[in-house]
């Protein structure tokens, strides 16, 4: 039960961190959540990722799978959003990665990680009226592929998809500096192909293809992080992109 005093928070910070020499393990993991959580609550942001880490190391039965996992996401937001530590944040969601890679609570730190990047990039925010609003980057001019072309490309490339994140459509430009079978193909977080974009022979040139955040059925996907991949004879590059709705 939460009572809202400051003098009664710190009395059950008090009482849970007495709990760490109970003679039941399963009392000691659960208060060190706990704990943490409280710290996180009172905005000392620092001590409760100390509190998690210290939870994490204690967390290794198979019982404990579900705290694990919890105190991983709630580390890797604290590290993220509340201490804008990026990198550590990324440590973190790796290790969870390693020990989780199927739990769909790994699949929403992915998601949140990346949304922390962006922030980090300036590529969405709040506006001065407290307006949510994207920011287009600036890109390098990349040519069109129904532009005549005297130059031919040096090299195979595919640009990051802009806008992005994006709602619902966004563009991704490539260029072939020789005559290829060239598929480019959107894949979720599990790996599944979502959407076949291109799949034929092309001449060397600049090219560009609209995704409209459907998949081959025609049918709208849910908002989350896809990856595209493109494949022109031998070579291959996959990147990443964020679908808001």
């Amino acid at each position: 039960i939460r009572i809202g005093t400051a003098n009664a928070s710190d009395q059950l910070r008090v009482y849970l961190e007495s709990l760490s020499s109970h003679s039941n393990p399963e009392v000691v993991r659960s208060a060190s959540i706990y704990a943490a959580r409280e710290y996180a609550s009172s905005d000392d942001y620092y001590t409760a990722v100390e509190k998690y880490q210290s939870a994490i190391g204690r967390l290794n039965q198979p019982l404990d799978s579900d705290l694990k996992i919890t105190a991983l996401l709630s580390k890797i937001m604290l590290e993220g959003y509340d201490l804008d530590h990026i990198e550590d944040a990324e440590e973190t969601f790796t290790q969870m990665q390693n020990q989780f890679p199927n739990d769909e609570r790994t699949q929403l730190a992915q998601l949140q990680l990346l949304l922390m990047q962006a922030n980090q990039q300036d590529i969405y925010g709040f506006n001065k009226e407290g307006q949510f609003q994207v920011q287009m980057r600036e890109l390098p001019n990349f040519p069109k592929a129904d532009k005549k072309l005297n130059a031919i490309p040096q090299e195979y490339r595919i640009e990051q998809n802009y806008p992005n994140p994006f709602n619902p459509s966004t563009v991704i430009k490539y260029q072939l500096p020789q005559a290829s079978k060239v598929e480019i193909k959107i894949y979720n977080i599990f790996g599944q192909e979502v959407k076949k974009l291109v799949e034929e022979v092309q001449d060397a040139g600049y090219y560009e293809v609209v995704w409209n955040s459907d998949n081959n059925t025609g049918n709208t996907v849910a908002s989350g992080v896809y990856f595209y991949k493109l494949t022109a004879g031998s070579y291959t590059s996959v990147k990443k992109m964020l679908l808001m709705r």
